[in-house]
This record gives C-alpha cells, structure tokens and sequence, in this order.
C-alpha cells in the first residue's frame, strides 16, 4: 500500500481485448463462488473491442470486486455490467495514439450484489485504512489507488443493509486496434491447421491472408455446417466470427 501512495508502482500498458479479460474475470469469479449464488454479466454494445491499458491491474481490481461481492452474497446474484460513454476529442490532443483514429472513451464496470450490504455511516471510511470488516482479495482501498493510477477510480454507487451494494470501476482510455502479430511469428504457424467459422465471404479474404504464411485453412459458414463435415478431424486453432452460430 505505501508503494502505491508514494506513487512508486509501475504500470504496463498494452493493446488488449475487453471483451476477452471479462470472460477471464467471470471464470474466475466463477471458481471462486464458494456460495454457488448466480453470477450474471453483460457488455453494452458500445464498449470497444480493444483498448490501451495496463490488463493486468484492470483484471486485478475487477476480481477484487467480485471476490468481495461473492464474499458478501450468501444467496441471489453478483452482477458485472460494462458500458462506455464516447468522449468528445480535441483532434490536437497530445496524449492521442500516433495513429489517431481511435476514440476515447470512459468505460465504466459496475458490480452490483444482493448481499449483505453497507451501513450509511461506514460509506465515508469504505476506502481508507482500516478497511470494513469482510472484504478481502487487495481490498477497495488499493482497488481505489490502482485506478486513480489508471486515471479512474473505484466508488460506492449505493448500498442497503441486507439489500446489497453496486460499486463502479471507471477509467478512460483509447480505443485501439487489435494487436498486431509480426510477421516472424506469423511464419512459426507455417503447417498449422485452422477452421474459419464466418457468415459472409470474408472468410475467403481472411483465409487467403493466412495461407501466404502456410497456414491451412478450412472454411464453415455456420456451426451446423461443422457439425455435419468438420467434427471428424482436428484443428490446432478455430476462428469464428462474433455474429456467425457458433456453440
């Protein structure tokens, strides 16, 4: 903690996949519901695919708050709810990517459970030492510290004793394009076996990228079709498109 207040922590920012780190974070809370209460998710439509950010402490402070939310439920449900709110931006922006294109965005993670709760007069002390009583994992104070780091911050939306609580992670960050794999690891996966599961041609265009590396594509336009001619032989990696009828 005294790290993080003296401001000595070290962030690593990287290009990374929203969508793919709230999967890992349900997974985890997942085998951490001791309770077996119900755990929901959704991510709005709006938050983009990619953004700028340090991964790892943005996955730390979420577990944290669904570890302490799980923690608190006994029985009902744990929530995890993403959106985003588009930034209006300055084209001359210093702090913009090189390749500024991107939007800015403020992506907000909101965790709501129907535990226990929070009693009015301890809101004030939630986020500094000594922390409440039942929370665990790196605690709402660190979580708090961590995001201010990341220029956001962790906040109690509301709380009723015996009702439950929402807590909300904010931070604002730049949306990104996928990573970009270079080409000499691309030429490792020469021989490699891939099944392309895609609604519309544009898996012909992506298969025909691919193939320049010696990658050996299979093409499916629906998981049906897996079904009846793929599910014999194996693959050493499967890409299927968002919108096509994947399991």
């Amino acid at each position: 903690v005294i790290q993080l207040d003296l401001g000595k922590i070290k962030l690593n920012k990287d290009v990374f996949g929203i969508r793919e780190l709230i999967n890992e974070v349900i997974s985890v809370s997942t085998a951490m519901n001791k309770n077996s209460v119900e755990i929901h998710y959704h991510v709005e439509p709006i938050v983009p695919e990619y953004a700028y950010s340090d991964r790892s402490r943005v996955k730390q402070i979420l577990i944290n708050m669904m570890t302490n939310a799980l923690h608190n439920t006994k029985r009902g449900e744990v929530s995890l709810v993403v959106g985003a709110t588009l930034i209006n931006l300055d084209l001359e922006d210093q702090h913009a990517p090189v390749a500024y294109g991107a939007n800015q965005y403020n992506i907000t993670f909101t965790v709501n459970d129907t535990g226990c709760g929070i009693a009015e007069d301890r809101w004030k002390t939630l986020f500094k030492p000594p922390e409440i009583a039942n929370h665990s994992g790196i605690g709402l104070r660190v979580s708090n510290l961590l995001a201010k780091k990341l220029g956001g911050s962790v906040v109690l939306k509301h709380s009723v004793v015996g009702k439950g609580s929402c807590f909300e992670f904010s931070i604002t960050v730049y949306e990104e394009e996928p990573p970009v794999i270079d080409r000499k690891t691309l030429r490792t996966l020469g021989g490699k076996k891939v099944l392309i599961i895609h609604e519309t041609d544009d898996k012909i265009a992506i298969c025909k990228s691919m193939e320049k590396y010696g990658i050996v594509c299979c093409l499916a336009s629906s998981y049906n079709e897996v079904l009846l001619l793929h599910m014999d032989k194996t693959y050493d990696a499967v890409l299927c498109d968002t919108t096509a009828s994947c399991p």
